[in-house]
């Protein structure tokens, strides 16, 4: 399968400069690719019933839009073969929460549950239709007891703001946050961190892949350091300016700071 000027292929060079293909139409980072990868075909379609396809990757289920095929082909890669997350890092505490900033359809949602059986999930995501397959991604894979989405943005203070929607690409961005674009958006509720935390507790990792929001949603997360100092994975390569802010704020709060070439930042208790 050739990326050329497609999205994909676009979404994929912001990601990470070297890129490999793999057949099954899934797309890693070529440092990421574990041995026993090459040459296997990653997601399997099922089913394909109008506007709406069935991808199964080992014992997951995933109903995604037909459109969203190549990106979300991407994310399983990134995410259940390379573990991009770093999911393999962690080790929350039975009962605790895992938080899963910018959910999207739930890739990282299940991964983690699946990974953590004891554990519960909040799958934070503020677009109607991923949050739409979220929902039916979770019953698919039995996980309604122990996960919970909520209809919300992630930011630095309880608010509202526009939500900017890029349909064809599943790409969403808070208005603040959008690279100067300048398109009418989706009046969303974004929720602090802190916030989050006085419900959903104790909290023990969170993952966060909002559109350039990092900083600002971590900014609002003092209160939560300070009392659960939970692990973190953050796709940090929206906004270049951002990422040694990030690095510097994790290593004041006294984390051990990991990188990746890719715009990956992994947070972990000392």
């Amino acid at each position: 399968m050739r990326f050329t000027t497609s999205f994909l292929a676009r979404q994929l060079i912001k990601r990470c400069r070297y890129l490999a293909a793999i057949p099954g139409g899934t797309v890693a980072p070529r440092e990421l690719i574990p041995h026993e990868w090459k040459g296997k075909r990653a997601v399997t379609i099922r089913e394909r019933h109008g506007d709406t396809m069935l991808l199964e990757y080992g014992e997951h289920k995933f109903k995604i839009p037909s459109h969203a095929y190549n990106w979300v082909s991407v994310f399983v890669g990134e995410i259940m073969l390379s573990d991009i997350y770093r999911l393999s890092l962690i080790k929350p505490k039975p009962g605790s929460f895992i938080y899963d900033c910018g959910a999207n359809v739930g890739v990282y949602t299940v991964a983690a549950a699946a990974a953590f059986p004891e554990c519960r999930i909040l799958a934070i995501e503020p677009e109607e239709q991923n949050r739409w397959y979220l929902q039916q991604n979770i019953e698919l894979n039995g996980l309604q007891d122990r996960v919970f989405v909520l209809d919300a943005a992630v930011h630095r203070y309880d608010d509202e703001q526009a939500l900017l929607i890029l349909h064809e690409s599943g790409d969403h961005y808070l208005a603040g946050h959008a690279n100067g674009e300048r398109k009418k958006g989706v009046p969303v509720r974004t929720v602090s961190l802190n916030s989050l935390a006085r419900e959903f507790q104790p909290v023990d990792c969170i993952k966060m892949d909002i559109q350039g929001a990092e900083l600002e949603t971590v900014l609002g997360a003092d209160k939560l350091l300070h009392r659960d100092f939970p692990a973190w994975s953050i796709a940090a390569y929206h906004d270049k300016n951002q990422f040694s802010t990030l690095k510097n704020l994790f290593n004041y709060y006294g984390y051990r700071v990991h990188t990746h070439p890719g715009g990956y930042i992994y947070s972990l208790a000392n």
